[in-house]
């Protein structure tokens, strides 16, 4: 049982062993699985087994390294002197560096630890120099996106701040039941309507239906005040009913009985009177010719002040909505900046051809030769778009269905219409291009001329096809491809 788990651990042990290859041309190091043809990302060569492992290789000391590389190069280049007729790289005998390596086995250093732990460090050292233009993408989009995030927060909470600000609790509440005219300062507030006097002030909307109504309401531990409150919607309505049974209870014989009315609480913020301060100066007006007192005297008992009721600011109701929509792409993108992963499609791909640094490597070459347009690479080979927070990597073969849509949404019976480029990949994953109307026809012609064997275009017929079996929609565009790399 000891020498099956044995083998099993070796066996194990043997499938994560890659081999070491080397391009002379880029003299670069690349590892993958064993006994696979590899081309150089960048030169297109192909790429030549050293035959050694990358647990091997590891196990050398820097002289030892140097000296196989320096061989390995050495001796491919004198056999593309004798051959240089010969496209075939696979005649190349380096049974020489295998003699090499066997030579530097002798003198391992029994400390390789730390060999270990710098292989990685080491690759990318020849491969890119300090910082390939992956690596520095990589930063560049976490920042960016961190960015933007940032900024969407900013706005966001600036236009809800705005819109929202009676809401925000800064200060203490004063309960204008309890306190006296004079300890009234403006701030928020809140009352207790039981007794309204009459309403000085109303608004309308552009249809003529009332919407609004300012009432003296009374105020103070005496009552013997009354304040200006400002209400709307369903606050104003139970307002409207109170009022009409004050003024029912008041015209019926007997003492009428307050305490069966329907009171309710309203909180807000007091200020002085300002914007209906002539309505307000005007009912006074009325009420000191109708009783023969004194106007000033009346601004005493009805204190020029207003409770506004908490609301949301006047204004189109689409910027409230426009910052919450801002707010969520803010938390989105933080998200993915710190916790998600844009790579995942990259790794995958690295998994399929079993090397990590030659994945990296062919995005690298990507990203160095391709233009981007509208955040969109492509090549025969390679698709990858990069929006603000968005990351997508595929193999141009898997680049399925493109087509443009447009999404309309109403606010305040207005329509706003947002255009959109769909790419659907074979794995169910789709890179959303953001565009105006009339871009939307330009990322369309651009697509057609890197991405020729996608199928283009929107129908019911292809979505039910996409969504319940890609696969087939996958052999259309692999058809595609084969019919034209044939045409030449």
């Amino acid at each position: 049982m000891d020498d099956f788990n044995d083998d099993m651990r070796k066996d194990s042990t043997a499938m994560d062993v890659k081999a070491m290859y080397y391009c002379s041309e880029c003299r670069k190091l690349f590892k993958a699985k064993k006994g696979i043809e590899i081309s150089c990302s960048q030169c297109g060569k192909q790429l030549t087994d050293l035959g050694i492992s990358d647990c091997d290789y590891a196990k050398l000391d820097a002289s030892g390294k140097k000296r196989i590389k320096e061989k390995a190069y050495e001796t491919m280049q004198e056999t593309d002197t004798r051959d240089h007729n010969t496209p075939d790289w696979d005649i190349i005998d380096l049974t020489s560096v295998g003699n090499l390596y066997n030579e530097e086995t002798t003198k391992l250093s029994t400390d390789s630890g730390s060999e270990d732990e710098t292989i990685q460090s080491e690759f990318k050292t020849i491969k890119y120099g300090d910082k390939s233009m992956v690596q520095q993408y990589k930063e560049g989009w976490k920042k960016e996106t961190i960015l933007i995030a940032l900024f969407s927060l900013m706005v966001a909470s600036a236009i809800l701040g705005y819109f929202f600000k009676d809401y925000i609790p800064i200060g203490a509440e004063q309960d204008l039941d309890m306190i006296t005219p004079d300890q009234i300062h403006e701030g928020r507030a809140r009352i207790t309507v039981y007794y309204i006097w009459d309403y000085y002030a109303a608004a309308t909307n552009t249809f003529g239906r009332e919407i609004q109504r300012s009432y003296f309401v009374m105020m103070g531990p005496d009552g013997a005040n009354y304040v200006g409150v400002e209400l709307e919607d369903k606050k104003n309505d139970k307002a409207y009913k109170l009022l009409n049974d004050i003024y029912e209870a008041e015209n019926t014989e007997g003492v009428p009985d307050y305490s069966k009315l329907d009171s309710f609480t309203v909180h807000g913020h007091i200020k002085k009177i300002t914007d209906y301060y002539k309505f307000y100066d005007d009912y006074l007006e009325m009420c000191a010719q109708e009783y023969g007192v004194n106007k000033e005297e009346l601004k005493k008992t009805f204190i020029p002040y207003v409770l506004v009721q908490n609301k949301v600011s006047s204004g189109s109701e689409i910027f409230p909505v426009f910052a919450i929509f801002l707010f969520c792409i803010g938390i989105y993108g933080l998200y993915k900046a710190f916790f998600g992963n844009p790579y995942k499609e990259v790794e995958a791909y690295a998994k399929e051809i079993g090397s990590d640094e030659l994945a990296e490597s062919q995005l690298e070459h990507l990203l160095e030769t391709v233009p981007g347009k509208y955040g969109i690479r492509a090549d025969d080979r390679f698709f990858l778009y990069t929006g603000h927070i968005d990351f997508r990597f595929a193999k141009s073969e898997d680049v399925l269905w493109i087509y443009p849509y447009t999404v309309t949404q109403r606010i305040n019976f207005v329509p706003f219409k947002t255009n959109y480029v769909m790419i659907r990949l074979k794995n169910g994953k789709y890179a959303q291009v953001s565009a105006s109307h009339n871009a939307a026809d330009d990322i369309i012609d651009y697509c057609k001329s890197v991405l020729p064997d996608a199928i283009y275009g929107y129908s019911k017929e292809i979505e039910n096809i996409y969504r319940s079996n890609r696969g087939h929609m996958a052999d259309i565009v692999l058809r595609n491809r084969n019919e034209r790399l044939m045409r030449g």
